[in-house]
């Protein structure tokens, strides 16, 4: 069984969106969870070692899904026309240096764990919920899903869950790093 590929409605470019369109999309994402945490159960237990998988949302369930995580994350090298139109400004050009990046299916198992991860979040804390940072425009996250708390404090699970992956492509973390990630967010956003 091939894993679906998650497609977004219209191109994302959150700086750039208007308002109205980021909560289209953010509308358009939540609607995507309930989808696509079936798919990301579904893939796990194709693997006899992932089989008891149940996709509870429970916090124990992002230890064995950090488990599988850290053996399905690939990069592969930027091309050379991608290396060309990084125009980034002078104090990132670190970055540019970086020849490689997320698979394409990485990059899907990174949405797929962030809603899981989010979703999580707000099952086991009802006080949680997904909305979009909304300012100042200069925000790493603004017009992104992120998961509220009541005080405004939040956390982008895309963001956490993608450095997570190139921690692990480094090997600078390993398995238990999403259920610590679970712990340090739930009890930040619960305090």
């Amino acid at each position: 069984m091939s894993y679906s590929i998650l497609k977004a409605p219209f191109e994302l470019n959150f700086k750039e969106m208007k308002r109205e369109r980021a909560y289209e999309y953010l509308e358009w994402f939540i609607k995507q969870i309930p989808e696509r945490i079936p798919v990301l159960t579904r893939h796990l237990k194709q693997s006899q070692k992932y089989s008891s998988w149940n996709g509870d949302m429970s916090p124990g369930s992002l230890d064995l899904l950090g488990k599988w995580f850290c053996e399905n994350v690939e990069l592969r090298s930027r091309s050379s026309e991608e290396m060309s139109t990084l125009n980034l400004p002078t104090w990132l050009q670190p970055i540019a240096q970086i020849e490689t990046v997320l698979t394409t299916m990485t990059m899907n198992f990174v949405i797929d764990i962030s809603m899981y991860f989010g979703q999580a979040l707000i099952t086991n804390n009802p006080s949680l919920h997904w909305d979009l940072v909304t300012k100042p425009k200069n925000n790493a996250d603004y017009q992104q899903p992120v998961v509220f708390d009541r005080s405004k404090r939040y956390v982008n699970p895309i963001r956490i869950i993608r450095v997570y992956a190139y921690e692990i492509a480094d090997k600078s973390q390993g398995p238990d790093r999403l259920g610590e990630l679970y712990r340090i967010w739930s009890n930040t956003l619960s305090e």
